[in-house]
């Protein structure tokens, strides 16, 4: 597993003695936390069904605790294929990536609304902006176009070097569907702490949010594997056909036998003065496959260097 350090752990290196106070000074306003009880246990999994929550957001809820699961991608030794397996992101992992979601928008969309750095909590008050847009409808949009942009390159995974988070230090290997799933859960928690005073058309909003959220998580996590699932697989298959190429090569098997020649004269030298002249006998055993006595010599010379590594 790689480590990744926030930009203020970076810091502390430079400067010990500041960089504690910057990092509890963003961490103060972030470390978001589900307040609804009924979803901070299901989500934590001390209540593993779905339908202890509100049948109002029921549904909605457990298709985005779906969508923040995490994709693992392997190769199979028993049959050399990519497959995909899932795994579960702790709470404080998924509590974690909604504070990552505000700071990837504080990143690369505050200045397009002219805004100033948000705090989780004023994000997911969801306040408009002089604009006329809100910042969930903001962040959507970010989510949305992901894949148009050149993050798509980077692999499956959101690269935490890149986008920096004062809570999360350690690669939770997150895809932007998991990101986008866990703030659709977070505008549910916001949904249930007002759900009795909220006017219909304010919670019916709000639920529309969540549940665009978690088909936007859906299709960029499916992109996500699908994408990475196809490279992956490409990898594989030339790697496979190179090595396939390479073993039925008749040169491939003449260099073993030369190798292994090389090994007998190692342990007895007499028979070859030099490393040409064992070149030179190499090239006359095998006239057709070895015609370049510099050749012999630089694999000789390379496996010696290897033996002593």
């Amino acid at each position: 597993m790689t480590f990744n350090t926030s930009p203020y752990l970076t810091i502390a290196d430079k400067a010990p003695y500041y960089a504690p106070m910057i990092r509890d000074a963003a961490k103060k306003h972030m470390n978001y936390r589900f307040k609804n009880k009924a979803l901070d246990d299901y989500l934590s999994r001390r209540s593993r069904s779905s339908f202890s929550l509100p049948k109002v957001y029921q549904r909605a809820a457990f298709a985005l605790a779906e969508e923040v699961r995490g994709y693992d991608f392997k190769e199979t030794s028993s049959d050399g294929q990519i497959h995909v397996s899932m795994f579960e992101h702790s709470l404080d992992e998924v509590c974690g990536f909604v504070d990552w979601s505000v700071e990837i928008w504080n990143q690369t969309s505050r200045e397009f609304h002219r805004s100033r750095n948000l705090t989780t909590k004023e994000f997911l008050t969801n306040k408009p902006f002089r604009d006329g847009e809100t910042p969930l409808e903001s962040l959507i949009g970010v989510f949305e176009s992901w894949h148009e942009l050149s993050e798509a390159d980077e692999g499956p995974y959101i690269s935490l070097q890149k986008y920096p988070s004062p809570v999360i230090s350690i690669d939770p290997f997150a895809t932007v569907g998991n990101l986008c799933a866990a703030v659709g859960l977070a505008v549910l928690d916001n949904l249930a702490g007002h759900l009795a005073s909220a006017s219909k058309d304010t919670a019916l909003n709000e639920l529309g949010l969540a549940w665009e959220l978690a088909m936007i998580a859906r299709r960029n996590n499916h992109m996500d594997m699908a994408l990475h699932f196809e490279a992956e697989s490409r990898h594989v298959k030339m790697v496979r056909a190179a090595n396939a190429k390479h073993d039925k090569d008749p040169k491939q098997a003449v260099k073993r036998q030369v190798r292994e020649l090389w090994q007998l004269w190692e342990t007895s030298s007499t028979k070859y003065p030099s490393i040409a002249a064992f070149a030179r006998d190499m090239c006359n055993k095998w006239p057709d496959l070895l015609t370049s006595e510099v050749v012999v010599s630089r694999w000789v010379r390379d496996w010696k260097r290897a033996g002593h590594l």
